[in-house]
């Protein structure tokens, strides 16, 4: 039977991997491997594997010296999403006024090329109506996109200004949630949706029936939440409905974000 050679070694693969290790020398050691022996072949990956585990320990001491750096300068109420939070959606927003942004930032590299073609990358808060940059500046954040991308207070978002003046959002950093339901009131006054959650899930029928009927509401302890008008509408939804909403799991919050509403 004739000697069966090792299947050929994946050589543009491992040209990837290898990439960043360059300056260890690493790709030196393709032509070596390639002329090599089966039986000389495993010794030369084996000076491979050591010099690539020489790169992750670098790796990983700057990824330490960088968590460092960073203990003093935390992102505000971040969390991992829940099952409920749908992916991350970017928007556009065309050309607003930059008459009171700052002088572009030189951005450090290694960034993706989306925000290395961008002028300013921003990240931020948002506040259930706005982004809150880290210097305290809102940036308004268009009501479709936070309806549709079901933003929740203290979520981050990051902000890209282009060259062409337009603002680009994504989620980078959701808040866990929790789900709710309430039911949904209208301030005749100023045309705001608000959403009352009861404390206790048996009095939610006795407030929509106050709501439908314009009277007083029931002497029952409930927690009023505001939410975007342009999510009510895009679910018709009408006073004496009862809303599903999406607020911060662990943190008190003032805005809620609509997941659906359920017709009277």
């Amino acid at each position: 039977m004739e000697n069966q050679y090792p299947p050929p070694f994946p050589f543009d693969a491992m040209d990837g991997a290898l990439g960043a290790a360059d300056d260890l020398g690493v790709p030196d050691l393709f032509p070596i491997v390639a002329s090599a022996s089966p039986s000389d072949r495993s010794t030369v990956l084996h000076e491979v594997r050591r010099k690539l585990e020489d790169v992750h320990a670098q790796i990983r001491a700057l990824i330490g010296s960088i968590d460092r750096e960073l203990e003093g300068n935390p992102l505000p109420r971040t969390a991992m999403p829940d099952a409920h939070y749908p992916s991350s959606l970017s928007h556009e927003v065309p050309r607003p006024s930059m008459s009171n942004q700052r002088p572009v930032d030189p951005l450090p590299g290694g960034l993706q090329r989306e925000d290395e073609d961008a002028l300013r990358v921003i990240e931020g808060v948002f506040d259930g109506q706005n982004m809150v940059g880290p210097d305290g500046k809102q940036y308004s954040v268009p009501a479709n996109y936070a309806s549709k991308s079901k933003l929740v207070e203290g979520d981050i978002l990051k902000l890209r200004i282009t060259s062409r003046g337009a603002f680009v959002y994504k989620q980078i950093g959701p808040i866990a949630r929790d789900r709710r339901i309430g039911a949904l009131e209208r301030d005749d006054v100023t045309g705001e949706y608000v959403v009352l959650v009861p404390d206790v899930e048996g009095d939610l029928s006795a407030l929509t029936r106050a709501i439908v009927a314009k009277g007083d509401l029931p002497p029952v302890s409930y927690k009023r939440y505001r939410t975007l008008r342009a999510s009510v509408s895009f679910y018709r939804g009408a006073p004496g409905d009862e809303v599903v909403i999406l607020v911060p799991k662990d943190a008190p919050s003032t805005w809620a974000a609509v997941e659906n509403v359920i017709k009277r």
